[in-house]
């Protein structure tokens, strides 16, 4: 399941084509129908009161209680996606001890792991056309200012710049 921004229509049909079952635009949900779907699922598939995992990657401080409400107990919650101050955040911590929640930041990596990363397409080649689709816009260096805009607007879901 993704729950993301029907904004851009490329986002929501790349989750799909990634693998997502149940693609949901956030602006057209509220959280407390968000949530009913994920506990919904979670009984239909015997995990107990929601996700085992779940992945904040917004980069939106509103997520993040949000997200804490969809993990089941004994579940983890990885938050990589706060790189800047965006906001402060009121959580119920409540939730993580009640819930036995493991909350996990990543925002570091050292350039020995883009060689795993690297090592790993090339040892799954089935996941290289899927890891390519999420390339849709390509930029020459003369055309980093498009590239941001684009970036920032949300209209490219992943770029790339190739050489002049």
């Amino acid at each position: 399941m993704v729950i993301g921004s029907g904004k851009n229509k490329a986002r929501m049909e790349l989750a799909r084509g990634l693998g997502a079952d149940l693609v949901m635009d956030y602006r057209e949900t509220t959280p407390d129908e968000r949530l009913a779907v994920v506990r919904d699922l979670a009984r239909e598939m015997r995990r107990g009161d929601g996700a085992d995992v779940v992945l904040e990657a917004s980069g939106s401080p509103s997520a993040i209680p949000e997200g804490m409400q969809m993990v089941r107990t004994l579940g983890r919650y990885i938050v990589p996606g706060q790189y800047s101050n965006s906001g402060s955040v009121e959580i119920e911590p409540q939730i993580i001890t009640f819930k036995a929640i493991k909350i996990v930041g990543s925002g570091q990596y050292k350039i020995s792991d883009i060689s795993a990363y690297l090592d790993f397409l090339t040892q799954h080649s089935e996941l290289q056309d899927r890891m390519a689709a999420c390339i849709t816009h390509r930029y020459s260096i003369s055309e980093a200012n498009e590239a941001c805009r684009a970036a920032s607007s949300g209209e490219s879901v992943k770029a790339v710049f190739h050489a002049d």
